[in-house]
């Protein structure tokens, strides 16, 4: 896979603390942008923006700005981080994932190592039971290795939880500022511009209040229970055949909340647990829609599950999904079907949720805020193999809003991510929605500044559907990035998509191998608007490129917007070329940079 010359940046954006290595740099491609960009009389210094037209955003940090000053770095940001994310050794994810939280915030986490924190006897007696007693020697002997890291995290996590409880408008606007609703499509112009005033006064004063200092024993715990919990796993694989032998399904009431481990046999679990570790068999998770007050009770639950086709069936803020604390989920085999609300399937709103599927053909759905979405927080959606299909509402699979990082993570299988939105998109059409999805990152504009948001694909021929909004897109000083590492991939979407950013945004979408389809209506295919930078890069393949308008490295107001194809027999349909292939502007005093540059 090549990357082009202007990678070679010392330090990337996002990792300023650590130097990370580049791939060898495509000669044809530097010359290719090089002769475009002397056509313009600019060279690559050129593709700069000043961060400090606005100076009243809050929540930006230093990551922020030197997207800015050098946007074209992300692409080497974009390569390390997907490697670090699709790597099979824990430790290298945990510091890429460390090193993401610290750019948006959270920094100097400790290391919670639970080994030898306190022992198995201390455990149960805090949760007072005994393993032993109801699951016998080995199920008792399987689920202390589980209890003991869950204990240590437990104490931390639910005291934290209730400072976030008492944290008044935080609490109370921490979920809704992200929430969209379908009352605004029968509302007025006028009835729009009231109810956006009471909001940010509301707004306002929700992002005055917040700090993130309080919240990063969550971050620590939530990483190292996790990255523990994968370990416990793996050893459990090992001994998989004894266990099923040996566990009988048992039920402990704990000062934590419910706790239990199953045997093989097809269990169905109601309720909201803290914690299950599960054998084996065809296991049913039921949990009823929570409202906040519910969803705050239990503020750490863990799912382990070793084996089975398994079905969780849930409504909002179920499965994966922590509200002011931790919540995981690890599914080691089994073709799945998760089916959850608003705020699930690995979402994160001021702490950390996790789901991680390790092998199988599984199914996702859920609605908004969901499938690795991060507010405040780290959620993230993980499957390492099989052919799995995503469907959500929006704001989902990658979504990254204030001080968030949203990650969905699929490292092989011919995968399908289909974004359906009900939301109308009453500001500009009456038949294309909302979405924010795959690769996505949203700022509460003019008040805060937005997260990350990346969607990672390791292998296999995909497919993308979006409408408005969609594969790597940003609005409001976040970052969103799709990144597919190989395979022949589709594309399909209709405005604001595909490498687009919108107001003070950068949206990025790579494509490395692969015969690759874009389909798009506008605002889309390398399109910045508005101080902003969007570009596709595609480094390989025999690609196809359609769209309507201001699309292929073309863009207006004072961007950047940049094409980039570095090899293949490739084909480029637009409709209106005006405003598009390589298209700028001239607007505020100074200009932009449209580049569209087909190397090979």
């Amino acid at each position: 896979m090549k990357v082009p010359f202007f990678l070679v940046v010392a330090l990337c954006a996002f990792f300023a603390t650590s130097p990370l290595q580049g791939q060898p740099i495509a000669p044809h491609l530097r010359a290719s942008l090089d002769s475009a960009l002397a056509l313009l009389g600019m060279a690559v210094d050129d593709c700069t923006m000043p961060p400090d037209l606005l100076t009243t955003v809050r929540h930006r940090e230093a990551f922020h700005d030197s997207i800015f000053v050098n946007p074209l770095a992300n692409f080497h940001a974009t390569s390390a981080v997907s490697a670090s994310l699709v790597a099979p050794e824990w430790e290298q994810r945990r510091r890429m994932l460390e090193r993401l939280l610290g750019q948006v915030g959270v920094r100097s986490l400790p290391h919670e190592y639970y080994e030898g924190g306190i022992t198995s006897t201390d455990a149960a007696s805090r949760l007072g039971i005994d393993p032993y007693a109801g699951s016998g020697f080995i199920g008792g002997a399987f689920l202390t290795q589980y209890i003991v890291p869950f204990v240590q995290a437990a104490e931390d996590v639910h005291r934290v939880s209730n400072t976030f409880v008492r944290s008044g408008v935080v609490v109370e606007m921490a979920d809704s500022l992200w929430m969209t609703s379908k009352e605004s499509e029968t509302a007025t112009l006028w009835q729009l511009a009231a109810e956006e005033d009471r909001m940010r006064d509301r707004a306002t004063a929700f992002f005055e209040n917040v700090l993130m200092e309080p919240y990063v024993p969550l971050f620590s715990h939530g990483l190292h229970l996790y990255g523990h919990l994968l370990e416990t796993v793996r050893k459990s694989a090992r001994a998989h055949d004894l266990l099923m032998d040996s566990v009988r399904t048992t039920v402990y009431s704990t000062p934590f909340g419910k706790i239990a481990v199953g045997g093989p046999g097809n269990d169905v679990y109601r309720g909201v647990f803290a914690l299950i570790v599960d054998v084996g068999g065809d296991d049913v998770y039921l949990v009823d829609s929570l409202d906040k007050s519910q969803a705050l009770e239990t503020p750490l639950t863990v799912i382990v599950d070793l084996a089975g086709n398994d079905l969780y069936r849930g409504g909002n803020y179920s499965f994966a999904s922590a509200l002011g604390g931790v919540s995981i989920i690890i599914d080691a085999t089994g073709d799945d079907v998760y089916a959850a609300g608003d705020f699930s399937l690995g979402s994160a709103v001021f702490g950390v949720g996790i789901l991680h599927d390790m092998s199988g053909n599984d199914s996702y759905s859920s609605g908004q805020n969901t499938q690795g979405s991060g507010i405040f927080g780290l959620g993230a959606i993980v499957d390492d193999a099989g052919s799995d299909t995503y469907r959500a509402a929006s704001q989902a699979q990658g979504f990254g809003a204030t001080r968030g990082i949203g990650l969905c993570i699929d490292r092989s299988g011919n995968d399908i991510f289909l974004a359906a939105s009900p939301f109308v998109d009453v500001l500009r059409y009456d038949s294309h929605n909302v979405t924010f999805s795959q690769g996505a990152s949203l700022g509460h504009r003019p008040i805060a500044a937005g997260g990350i948001g990346m969607l990672v694909d390791g292998s296999g021929n995909d497919v993308y559907v979006s409408d408005i909004y969609g594969q790597g897109t940003a609005y409001w000083f976040g970052i969103g990035m799709l990144h597919d590492l190989s395979g022949d991939d589709r594309y399909q979407s209709y405005q604001y998509a595909q490498g687009s950013g919108v107001h003070f945004a950068n949206g990025y979408l790579r494509d490395g191998a692969g015969d690759d389809v874009y389909s798009s209506h506008g605002v889309s295919q390398g399109c910045g608007h508005d101080v902003a930078t969007g570009i596709l890069l595609d480094d390989s393949g025999n690609d196809t490129y359609a769209s309507e308008s201001l699309s292929m490295g073309g863009g207006n107001a004072n961007a950047i917007s940049m094409l980039l194809d570095a090899e293949g027999n490739d084909s480029y349909s637009i409709f209106n070329e005006s405003n598009s292939l390589g298209f700028s502007d001239f607007r505020r005093s100074y200009g932009m940079i449209g580049a569209f540059v087909d190397a090979g």
